[in-house]
């Protein structure tokens, strides 16, 4: 599985010599997180409201709190339009809308 920037936005260009050109590229910040505790998740929805990608590891949470906290940051996932997809029963990879996905 890998991801890619399929972003339609504009992204300016610094010119500092006329014969050099330096543009801004898109980056993603991803957070790889493995919660010990469910009280963890809250802070994991704030890194999705700052448009960070987010590969969360459930495998150290009781089933019940696994459920708690998917359904959590789906909620989080659906307002803001971030891709939620499930790389294994227990790990979860969440991205920004211009983020795509291309499975392997």
């Amino acid at each position: 599985m890998f991801s890619g920037f399929h972003s339609e936005k504009k992204h300016e260009e610094e010119y500092f010599d006329r014969d050099l050109t330096l543009v801004r590229a898109p980056a993603l910040k991803l957070m790889l997180r493995t919660p010990a505790d469910l009280k963890d998740i809250a802070h994991y929805g704030k890194f999705l409201l700052e448009g960070k990608g987010l590969l969360l590891a459930l495998d150290q949470l009781e089933p019940e709190d696994q459920t708690r906290a998917r359904d959590y940051l789906s909620g989080i996932s659906y307002t803001l339009g971030v891709s939620e997809t499930e790389v294994s029963p227990d790990v979860m990879l969440y991205l920004p809308s211009e983020v795509g996905i291309i499975e392997a």
